[in-house]
Order: structure tokens, then C-alpha cells, then sequence
């Protein structure tokens, strides 16, 4: 599931998950427009926040995404 749908499932906001994560809510923003890229640690908080609904996979897949058209 996109993070973007689960906050809107969840009934959440993006300022209520960044402040369970301790990060900043326009860094979170960003990720869930996909304006940038959770890392691993980031994206490990994130699904287990999610209880695994939204997965580190999946949050990470964009990377290997962008690694693929640099190549």
C-alpha cells in the first residue's frame, strides 16, 4: 500500500506520522509525494509505524527505480 493511501485509510495527517517518527513533516511530505526517497532507517520507522501496511520494500523500491535510469 502507498503511504499516501494509508494515511488517508488511517484517517491521519502527514504533521501526526512525522511527529510519531520524529521527523520533520516537510521531509515526510516530500516522501509521500514522491519528491524523495525514505532511507532504510526511515523506511524501517515507517512500516512499523504502518504495522507493515506499507512496507520498507516498497518505500525503497523508487531507489533501485532511479539507480536503473542513471545507469
Amino acid at each position: 500500500m502507498e503511504l499516501d493511501e494509508w494515511l488517508f485509510r488511517n484517517k491521519m495527517t502527514i504533521t501526526s506520522l512525522a511527529k510519531s517518527l520524529d521527523i520533520n513533516r516537510v521531509h515526510l511530505n516530500a516522501i509521500v509525494n514522491k519528491k524523495l526517497i525514505a532511507g532504510k532507517r526511515l523506511a524501517k520507522d515507517i512500516e512499523i509505524a504502518t504495522h507493515g501496511q506499507v512496507t520498507m520494500a516498497e518505500l525503497l523500491a523508487g531507489k533501485k527505480e532511479r539507480k536503473k535510469r542513471m545507469a
